[in-house]
C-alpha cells in the first residue's frame, strides 16, 4: 500500500514537471541575424525558441524604415546571443555596462505566406517596442535615453500577426536605466496562435494550481502554529508556503499584474525581491527549530539579521542598487543549502535519537530536491543555463514531505498529552 502511494506521488510530480515545461520544436538557430524557416510547418511543430546570434546595435534606437533607407547602418551593425543580457558585452575592448538602449533584429525565412502565427514573451529588461516587418506590434514600458525618459515595465505578451512575405523582419528596440539586467534577459518563442495560447495558459494555470495550493499549506500551518504555539517550526514552516506563495505570484507569469494591472513596477520587483528574501530565511529557520541540537544558534540569528537587512533595502532604495546585491544572496543561498544538507547528514546519523533520526532522513530526501530547483533558479537567473523557475515546484514537493513529517509529530506531541 505504502509502495502504491509512493508510486502516485513521483507520477504526480513528473506529470506537474511535464505541465510546467516549455516543449520546444527541435530548430535551427539564429546565425548572423537570420534564421531559415522555409523547411518547418510551424502549424505542426511545437514552439521555437528564437535563440541565436541576433544583428544588435547599440546606442541607438532603429526602426524598420531606417534599414530601408540608411546603408550606413549595415555596416554598424554587430550580432549579440540571445537571450542574454548585454551588461558584459564588450565595445571597443569595454564592458557597455547594464544601462543604455539599443535594437535588435531578427530575419526569418518562411514558406508560410497567408498564415497567422504569434510571438510569446515573458519580459526585456526594461522597457522595449517591437516591430514585425513595417508593423509596431507592441510597446511595453516607456522607452528613452535617459533614466529621466524612459518607464520600465514587465508584462508577459503574446503578439499575434499573419505572414504577408516569405521574410519576417522582426526589430526590437529596448532601453534600461532601472535595472542592473540589461537587455534580452528572456527567450521569444515562435509558433500558431493556438500553440501559443495554448502555452501561456498552461504556463497561467500551473502558477495559479501551485499558488492557491501553497496559500491553503500556509494557512494550515499557520493553524497548527495557533494551537501549539510551542513549536514554533509550523509557524516558519507557514512563512515559508506564503512567501513562496508571493513570490510566485509577483515573478514567472507575473499573476499579480492580471489583479493589479497599474502596480507600479518598482513596488512589483521590490516586493519579489522581499518575498525571495523571506522564503529564504523562513527554510533556514525551519530548519533551525526542527534539528535545534544540530543547528548553531549564532546562524540562525545571522540569517534573520540577512533577511531583515536585504528586506529593508528592497524596501527603501532604488531598484538599480539593490538589484545589484542579488549576487550576495545567491551566495548566502548556496552557503546555506550546505549547511543545512551537512545538519541532516548529520542528524541522520545520529544512532541516539531514531525519532530525529527518521525526520532528518525525510528531510534530507526532500531537501535534496528542493536544492536541485534552488540551483536551477539561480543558474537560470544569472542566465547560464536556459530552463524556467523551479523553485515553486520544488517547495511544493517539499512542502508534501515536510507536512507528512509535522503531522506526525504534532500528533504524537498531542497523543502524549
Amino acid at each position: 500500500m505504502h509502495k502504491k502511494r509512493i508510486y502516485s506521488f513521483f507520477i504526480f510530480i513528473i506529470v506537474l514537471m511535464q505541465y510546467s515545461c516549455t516543449q520546444i520544436a527541435p530548430a535551427p538557430k539564429v546565425q548572423n541575424g537570420e534564421i531559415d524557416l522555409s523547411k518547418y510547418d510551424l502549424k505542426t511543430e511545437k514552439l521555437i525558441a528564437l535563440d541565436g546570434e541576433w544583428d544588435f546595435y547599440w546606442d541607438q534606437l532603429l526602426t524598420p524604415e531606417d534599414f530601408k533607407f540608411t546603408s550606413s547602418i549595415i555596416n554598424q551593425k554587430k550580432t549579440f546571443i540571445v537571450p542574454n543580457i548585454w551588461n558584459s558585452y564588450k565595445i571597443r575592448n569595454h564592458k557597455i555596462g547594464s544601462h543604455g538602449y539599443a535594437t535588435y533584429r531578427l530575419k526569418i525565412n518562411t514558406n508560410d505566406i497567408g498564415s497567422h502565427y504569434a510571438l510569446r514573451i515573458n519580459r526585456l529588461e526594461t522597457a522595449y517596442k517591437l516591430w514585425v516587418n513595417d508593423s509596431l506590434m507592441i510597446q511595453v514600458g516607456k522607452l528613452g535615453m535617459s533614466k529621466k525618459k524612459s518607464i520600465p515595465k514587465w508584462l508577459p505578451t503574446e503578439i499575434f500577426f499573419e505572414i504577408d512575405t516569405n521574410v519576417l523582419d522582426i526589430t526590437i528596440q529596448i532601453s534600461n536605466f532601472h535595472h542592473t539586467k540589461g537587455g534580452f534577459s528572456h527567450r521569444i518563442f515562435l509558433g500558431t496562435p493556438e500553440s501559443v495560447h495554448l502555452k501561456s495558459k498552461q504556463k497561467v494555470g500551473f502558477d495559479t494550481f501551485l499558488f492557491g495550493l501553497l496559500l491553503i499549506i500556509s494557512l494550515y500551518h499557520f493553524g497548527l502554529y495557533i494551537l501549539r504555539r510551542k513549536d514554533k517550526s509550523t509557524l516558519f514552516f507557514g512563512i515559508l508556503s506564503l512567501s513562496v506563495a508571493g513570490h510566485l505570484f509577483s515573478s514567472s507569469e507575473l499573476l499579480i499584474m492580471q489583479i493589479f494591472p497599474n502596480l507600479s513596477w518598482r513596488v512589483l520587483v521590490s516586493f519579489t525581491f522581499i518575498s525571495n528574501y523571506i522564503r529564504i530565511s523562513a527554510l533556514g529557520l525551519f530548519f533551525y527549530k526542527i534539528f535545534e541540537e544540530y543547528f548553531d544558534r549564532r546562524l540562525a540569528f545571522v540569517i534573520g539579521a540577512w533577511a531583515i537587512l536585504f528586506s529593508f533595502l528592497s524596501a527603501v532604495t532604488t531598484v538599480n542598487f539593490f538589484s545589484s546585491l542579488l549576487i550576495y544572496s545567491h551566495i548566502f543561498t548556496g552557503l546555506l543549502i550546505i549547511y543545512i544538507i551537512y545538519v541532516l547528514i548529520k542528524a541522520s546519523f545520529d544512532g541516539y535519537n531514531t525519532g530525529k533520526r527518521n525526520s532528518a532522513i525525510i528531510s534530507l530526501v526532500a531537501f535534496f530536491f528542493l536544492a536541485l530547483t534552488m540551483l536551477n533558479d539561480i543558474l537560470y537567473d544569472r542566465m547560464i543555463i536556459q530552463t524556467t523557475f523551479l523553485v515553486p515546484l520544488g517547495v511544493f514537493v517539499f512542502i508534501l514531505f515536510q507536512s507528512f513529517m509535522l503531522s506526525l509529530s504534532f500528533s504524537s506531541a498531542l497523543n502524549s498529552v
